[in-house]
């Protein structure tokens, strides 16, 4: 297609611009002539609504794509726990580590003698044992985990109160805790119920202090995610006849949980019930009792926790 003028806008310039034997018959030479190669603003329109399109498509996948790798990186920070575990039971003729609730862990933090499998305590306050990462490094798993402070945090547990963020602070340091009913409950051999093999707080049911004592180690699960409002010390219990959730799993995975077992198996196990789903509120109340789904989310989880005494 012929241009009609040059930049000096003479007649003669625009005389230099034509084929030395005028215009091809049929050719277009009116101002108005386009570039055909153009886009119209009909077919701009009409490639804006399918990128739109295409991006409402693709932005539930993407969204999925990062669920799936929280879980998948949550899934690689318990085999790391699960295998500090196994090392320590294997360096020690077998023994476990120590694994209390509350009153037992304070004792062990106050005396700086740091003997439980985690030493810290967690809850919605600006207490700073919430981010105290050194008190990770503190227990019997900090030589086997090698500084690696991020195994005991899920990438998914991102929660915080009101009152942390207004500490600037970006997570909690842990996510997991530990089936009450394995390792010794405190340092007290003399202990009327963990050394003789009974759970401290419900001795009808079986306490292994040994790697070797389940006869079935794939049923009997070791580390657990739990709840952000439920999670204070590691120890993880619940009455085996109870009606609701007393410490409550975890359910961030769209519902589900990661479970490891004493086998060295992980699980993730999908909830099904509304009282085993409970969204974060940041406080812990009342649980909500079960419902006939949430019955078999917990005897799910009771198969695998407890052995009756003997």
């Amino acid at each position: 297609m012929s241009k009609k003028t040059n930049r000096s806008g003479t007649a003669q310039g625009r005389a230099s611009f034509r084929p030395p034997h005028g215009p091809s018959a049929g050719a277009d030479t009116s101002p108005a002539s386009t570039d055909k190669t153009a886009f119209t603003r009909v077919e701009l329109l009409v490639v804006i609504a399918v990128v739109f399109f295409l991006c409402l498509l693709l932005t539930p996948g993407f969204a999925r794509t990062r669920v799936n790798d929280h879980t998948f990186q949550c899934l690689n920070n318990l085999r790391v726990l699960q295998n500090s575990w196994q090392m320590y039971a294997e360096d020690n003729a077998g023994r476990v580590m120590m694994n209390a609730s509350i009153t037992e862990v304070q004792k062990e933090v106050n005396t700086k003698l740091y003997r439980n499998w985690v030493n810290n305590i967690l809850d919605w306050t600006s207490n700073q044992m919430n981010t105290n990462v050194n008190l990770l490094l503190q227990g019997p798993m900090a030589a086997y985990l090698r500084s690696n402070t991020t195994a005991f945090k899920c990438p998914a547990d991102n929660y915080l109160s009101a009152a942390q963020r207004a500490q600037g602070w970006t997570a909690r340091t842990r996510s997991y805790s530990m089936n009450a009913f394995w390792g010794p409950y405190n340092s007290n051999p003399n202990d009327p119920n963990w050394p003789r093999g009974r759970n401290y707080w419900l001795p009808q049911y079986r306490q292994w202090i040994k790697l070797t004592q389940p006869s079935n180690p794939a049923n009997s699960w070791l580390l657990i995610e739990e709840h952000p409002d439920s999670i204070n010390e590691g120890y993880f219990i619940n009455n085996v006849q109870a009606t609701s959730w007393s410490d409550i799993p975890a359910s961030i995975h769209n519902g589900a949980v990661n479970v490891t077992f004493a086998d060295g198996h992980i699980e993730t196990h999908l909830w099904r019930g509304v009282s085993s789903r409970v969204p974060v509120k940041y406080s812990f109340g009342p649980t909500i009792n079960f419902d006939a789904l949430s019955r078999v989310d917990y005897r799910w989880l009771m198969d695998r926790t407890v052995v009756p005494y003997p």
